[in-house]
């Protein structure tokens, strides 16, 4: 037995001494022992945990309680159960494996949070979701690691060959909290975020232009903005979403037929100044005065504006937006599978998602985190129940089908013109 159970014995052996006195109204008749054995424990009160102390002074409160209310003593060992189970639980150590960017998050919310709450040191690693998948893949018969965060594409592969544990809502109280568009039908995996594509523009040359916010994804060919659209290469997938979404627009089929959506695409091209092959790329022709409207991740725009000082927001066209989510998994045969279970629901908590919203502008998968922003982040808040209900879920299947045939298109009808 350590020395923090010990201690945390002691000192609610005597709560429910006080307990009982308040209870029976007897005389306690041995008041210097009593008081001898406080001593005794005032002395070693800094080597409690807090989970120890928050106990120990339940106890002490609801036994106040049952002397002034008359409160059922099983009704008191009902409230303080959840506490003794804290203190009883052994410390475990949990790998798990993040997205590239992720970890400071992680570090700052969640390791301390599952420290205090499950006794579990998480030890925190980033990998591409590429490297996720490859370290899942090696792993498969006995895996080492609880938990994983992938892209929807390597994910999916991750279901294909049966490497991920069953996800319920019994085994994770707060998926419910979570749109049915964003889960997923096998219960195999667990939306940890939801990204929205849809339009940014410089509300600085707007305003000074006298323009209202552009509301369509076809602004995107008006010719005022001639030279000044700016959209992704190639090799980016925001450009397989703008695809898709003016596809379906101009009457194309993803599955049979993507010559509407490129024949529209060909007419862009006057209007470009040129494509971006990332974000970075983006906001820098925006400052420079040379990119007034164009399409990409919502987050960044906000980044862009919110963090960096750029004239960059979004707009959400009125035909609907495309949404990406990521995913996180456990692995089958997990070696600490009901910890697991913990941890994907602290980060589907609407706490976590406000926080991670706050903090890197990722999409919140819990609707309720908008409820925990101040009026400012809610100002800006994309993640609302209208945006949530006009989002579409993209089609990353025929990306990953088709995606040398796309990328050969985009560069020879679009990109090369």
């Amino acid at each position: 037995m350590s020395k923090n159970e010990m201690s945390t014995i002691q000192i609610v052996s005597v709560a429910l001494i006080i307990i009982t006195i308040i209870v029976s109204g007897l005389s306690y008749s041995n008041t210097a022992g009593l008081n001898r054995k406080i001593d005794e424990m005032s002395d070693r009160i800094g080597e409690l945990t807090s989970a120890e102390l928050e106990l120990a002074s339940s106890i002490v409160e609801l036994g106040k309680a049952v002397g002034e209310t008359g409160e059922d003593i099983a009704a008191i060992e009902e409230r303080i159960k959840g506490l003794e189970e804290k203190i009883e639980r052994p410390f475990t150590e949990m790998q798990i494996w993040v997205g590239i960017g992720s970890r400071e998050l992680f570090e700052s919310y969640v390791v301390p949070l599952m420290l205090e709450e499950y006794n579990v040191g998480l030890i925190v690693e980033e990998g591409l979701s590429a490297e996720n998948l490859a370290k899942l893949v090696a792993e498969k018969d006995n895996p080492v690691v609880d938990y994983y965060q992938m892209d929807e594409g390597p994910w999916k592969q991750a279901k294909a060959m049966g490497l991920c544990q069953k996800i319920t809502e019994a085994d994770v109280p707060n998926l419910k909290e979570i749109p049915d568009k964003f889960k997923d039908p096998d219960e195999l995996g667990a939306p940890t975020t939801v990204t929205f594509h849809a339009l940014w523009y410089d509300y600085a040359v707007f305003e000074e232009k006298g323009w209202d916010p552009p509301t369509s994804w076809y602004d995107l060919w008006d010719p005022k903005y001639k030279d000044r659209v700016v959209i992704p290469t190639a090799s980016s997938t925001w450009s397989y979403m703008l695809f898709v979404v003016m596809n379906e627009l101009e009457g194309g089929d993803l599955d049979t037929n993507w010559d509407p959506g490129f024949a529209k695409l060909k007419e862009l091209v006057p209007n470009l100044h040129s494509f971006s092959p990332r974000s970075s790329n983006t906001m820098t022709l925006v400052e420079r005065d040379e990119a007034w409207i164009g399409n990409f991740g919502v987050r960044y725009a906000l980044t862009a504006s919110l963090i960096k000082g750029i004239t960059m927001t979004p707009a959400y066209p009125k035909e609907g937006i495309l949404c990406n989510v990521a995913w996180m998994m456990i692995p089958k045969n997990a070696p600490n599978l009901d910890l697991a279970y913990k941890l994907v629901n602290v980060i589907l908590s609407a706490e976590f998602q406000a926080a991670k919203y706050k903090q890197t502008f990722q999409g919140s998968i819990n609707p309720k985190a908008l409820y925990l922003l101040t009026s400012d982040e809610k100002a800006l808040y994309p993640f609302t129940d209208e945006n949530i209900a006009k989002a579409t879920p993209t089609n990353w299947d025929v990306y990953a089908a088709r995606k040398d045939e796309f990328m050969e298109r985009w560069s020879g009808e679009v990109e090369s013109k």
